[in-house]
């Protein structure tokens, strides 16, 4: 079996057990469960390909599959559940047209809607970025201000500075 067929055959499985994952634990992070997916199904390619066609093959195979399964759960799953596009595109989809001030007030209503604050400081709360003081307010851990200051570089590295204020009207 071709390299590239067997870190196929493990991008399949992924996608399986991912799948399974999701329709038991729904709430969970998707991008960390599909990061986990592909880690433990890539451990598992490798000891099996090693044991039977060698350390040569076996770990490029595993290797591949895991950025394979990697890139896809990055790409896909976690763009569709994030994404405000993608929710919009279904919505204008199902409506089949809207107004610029339909849409506005569209995106302000669902996205409070949703839950998606709630859904983000519980991922970034899960992730260790964020925490929530005895007086309810939320403050950057290490992590998170490290995490900061590295999107606040890529986003000058990329030219893709973003349009989040340094301070909010109550500092200013």
């Amino acid at each position: 079996m071709s390299i590239l067929k067997a870190a196929l055959l493990s991008v399949t499985l992924q996608l399986i057990i991912f799948i399974i994952i999701r329709r038991l634990f729904p709430s969970g992070i998707i991008f960390y469960q599909g990061l986990l997916t592909a880690l433990i199904v890539s451990c598992l390619h490798a000891s099996i390909a090693i044991h039977q066609r060698g350390f040569e093959t076996g770990v490029p195979e595993a290797l591949l599959g895991f950025f394979m399964g990697y890139s896809f759960f990055f790409t896909i799953p976690t763009t569709v559940d994030r994404a405000y596009s993608v929710k919009f595109l279904q919505a204008l989809n199902a409506r089949g047209e809207m107004q610029s001030q339909e849409i506005k007030s569209w995106f302000a209503e669902h996205f409070l809607e949703d839950g998606a604050v709630e859904k983000r400081l519980s991922e970034q709360e899960a992730t260790g970025t964020i925490i929530q003081t005895s007086t309810g307010t939320y403050v950057l851990t290490i992590k998170g201000q490290t995490l900061a200051r590295l999107f606040d570089l890529s986003c000058r590295m990329f030219n893709c500075q973003s349009r989040i204020p340094s301070t909010s009207p109550d500092q200013s």
